[in-house]
């Protein structure tokens, strides 16, 4: 079993434990995910290494970076594992206090050590012999993200996740109404066997159709919005469909929130357009 200390011991990631408990390097590690989008552990499974920039702490108060440690440690995650150089210089000293103060592992990553390095090194320790999914899975992400500068990047991004998983996908209001659609599936019928009140990752089945049900995080008091990714086929519902929802949900989170800004960029351009011509 991989563990924090085999992660901290890869000399290739160059990565320093800076708060944690004498015994941490025995935390069990099942996994590491890049999430930079608010309440980041609910999209990271217990004994996970939890990767982030602080992108959306830049402007932060130290009670933000107190509340992240304070979530992961509540969430069971192995580590946080904090980028330097990309928008901080140093760890922020409220996030290492909160670290000190609960002993919970955070390690600083170097500017020069990718995050998918770390990913990559913790996938292929724990996969072995899933790397084809792995492979699958990283084709699937290179895929998505290529929507980002289409015109309407969350109806893209639902028509490849749909075409990449040869099913059907849908993004639902939190009243259950479709607002994207792709496919045939009885999105009606899954959404009345999803359980709203729960926001994790689900598995509804409905009418023959089978699929995977992620809440697209909204904020704080406010009901997510769902996606689903659904097929008639038996068996669908393994580790490629429930990996490539949960890759593809905060994708969708992140667009959502950046939406308005897009929008805004975009009408500012089009004045400058008019006005020059």
């Amino acid at each position: 079993m991989l563990t924090l200390g085999d992660l901290l011991g890869e000399k290739s990631l160059r990565l320093s434990l800076r708060t944690g408990a004498p015994d941490c390097s025995r935390r069990p590690v099942l996994g590491a995910a890049v999430v930079e989008v608010e309440s980041p552990a609910r999209w990271v499974e217990s004994d996970w290494v939890l990767l982030t920039a602080g992108v959306r702490l830049e402007e932060g108060s130290d009670e933000a970076f107190r509340a992240l440690v304070a979530e992961c440690d509540e969430a069971g995650i192995a580590a946080l594992a904090f980028g330097v150089g990309p928008v901080f210089d140093e760890l922020p000293e409220p996030l290492l206090q909160e670290g000190e103060a609960r002993a919970f592992p955070i390690v600083a990553v170097p500017i020069d050590t990718p995050f998918r390095a770390v990913v990559r090194f913790v996938d292929t320790a724990i996969m072995g012999a899933d790397a084809p999914l792995l492979r699958r899975l990283s084709s699937l992400q290179r895929f998505v993200v290529d929507t980002l500068h289409d015109a309407e990047p969350e109806h893209a991004v639902v028509e490849r996740l749909a075409r990449f998983m040869d099913a059907s996908a849908a993004v639902l209001a939190p009243t259950g109404d479709a607002e994207i659609a792709r496919g045939s599936a009885p999105f009606d019928a899954l959404w009345q066997a999803v359980d709203d009140g729960r926001q994790a990752v689900q598995e509804p089945e409905a009418g023959g159709w089978h699929a995977v049900a992620a809440p697209l995080a909204a904020r704080a008091g406010e009901p997510p919005r769902w996606l689903l990714l659904a097929s008639p086929r038996a068996g669908f519902i393994g580790t490629l469909a429930k990996r490539a929802t949960e890759m593809t949900a905060p994708l969708l989170v992140a667009m959502g929130a950046a939406a308005p800004a897009v929008r805004r960029s975009r009408r500012s351009a089009c004045r400058r357009s008019s006005s020059s011509r």
